[in-house]
């Protein structure tokens, strides 16, 4: 295979996955899904138009130097773009502004760096100088930066996110719930660090690199859709069950809601790894039954786990203030002292020596 049929063959893939993206409007699956889909539609058309220019205009034929500054100037923004839609599919579109716009901040420094290099010489932009030579390494130093940075991101959300399954998954629940997004941040976390040097290679190793990436991209777009439409689908079935609940199947419904309130009295939740069909098995319904039940009340199991096991912390830290956080995490069935110290502040918004010490006021009449 030649250079300019991997290139067109690259720009025909990144060009249907885009047409693709832009195409797979879900309403169902929310608003952060649909803004991540955006992003990568942006992101994966940057690509799709960067191979354009290099089959037409042939710059990596003209050397690498002018092959790597057109690189550097469309995969920092694709990788930005990229890296904000999963991201915000990690963190549920609650973004940071510095983690938002660090990306684009690389790129106007790397952007900046290259026209330095331009003008020193007093030639194009696309000229093969040495002065262009070293503002491309110094821009791909940047480049990698800002690779490392967005990697540690998705890694640090992707523990987190495995670490909240931990609490109430069992291993192939896991691997159905995490799906695409845990093998994508694996692949990303191997080539996201290496891009920037990579595109100052040339012969087999950069055909071999750009094989492999195109296979990244295309299996995470893939699953990327296909994680919407099922969870589109889901939501939709869940919707007309609802609808069927309560047009007329009241009394299911109100056994349903004894059993649960029955089972919580018990405080079975207490009980550390609790899956949700464990939870389902316990009560005597369905699990699709418990899930319709917690759409129904506006939250999910994790969430309602959580609530139902901090609510007993606050009346163990009261009941027995000279319990350790460990002890009282592990009376309310969570896993670690840290887990649990997170998510009391979390639902709290204070630690729990806080809201002890509070309540300890009230009660005093302070």
């Amino acid at each position: 295979m030649t250079l300019e049929e991997l290139q067109f063959g690259a720009m025909l893939l990144t060009s249907v996955l885009t047409i693709d993206l832009a195409s797979r409007s879900l309403k169902q699956v929310g608003r952060e899904y649909n803004l991540s889909r955006w992003l990568m539609v942006v992101g994966i058309g940057m690509i799709a138009l960067q191979f354009l220019l290099q089959y037409t205009l042939h710059f990596r034929q003209m050397g690498v130097t002018q092959g790597v500054a057109v690189n550097l100037m469309f995969f920092m923004l694709s990788s930005w773009l990229v890296s904000l839609a999963i991201l915000n599919l990690q963190r549920r579109g609650h973004i940071k502004p510095r983690e938002r716009f660090f990306g684009l901040g690389c790129w106007a420094v790397a952007m900046c760096i290259l026209g330095c290099g331009s003008l020193f010489d007093g030639c194009p932009l696309l000229s093969d100088t040495p002065s262009m030579r070293t503002a491309e390494y110094a821009a791909a130093i940047v480049f990698a930066l800002m690779q490392v940075y967005h990697t540690w991101l998705h890694w640090y959300e992707f523990t987190k996110i495995k670490q909240a399954l931990n609490q109430y998954y069992d291993g192939e629940e896991k691997k159905v719930l995490l799906g695409w997004m845990e093998k994508s941040v694996y692949m990303l976390c191997g080539i996201s660090v290496l891009i920037p040097f990579i595109i100052f290679l040339s012969g087999p190793l950069l055909f071999f690199y750009s094989m492999f990436l195109m296979g990244f991209i295309y299996y995470s777009v893939s699953r990327f859709i296909n994680y919407g439409a099922e969870n589109a689908l889901k939501r939709v079935e869940l919707a007309e069950d609802n609808q069927k609940q309560t047009g007329g199947v009241d009394e299911r419904a109100q056994l349903t809601q004894q059993r649960i309130e029955q089972w919580t009295a018990g405080e079975h939740y207490c009980r550390p790894r609790l899956s949700i069909q464990e939870v389902a098995d316990e009560i005597g319904i369905e699990r699709e039954r418990l899930t319709i039940w917690l759409n129904s009340h506006h939250t999910d199991y994790a969430t309602w786990l959580n609530q139902l096991r901090i609510d007993k912390a606050k009346l163990l830290l009261v009941e027995h203030p000279e319990w350790s956080n460990e002890a009282i995490a592990q009376a309310c069935g969570f896993n670690d002292r840290s887990y649990f110290q997170r998510k009391f502040k979390e639902l709290t918004h204070m630690t729990p020596s806080r809201y002890l010490e509070r309540e300890s006021r009230q009660k005093n009449g302070g």
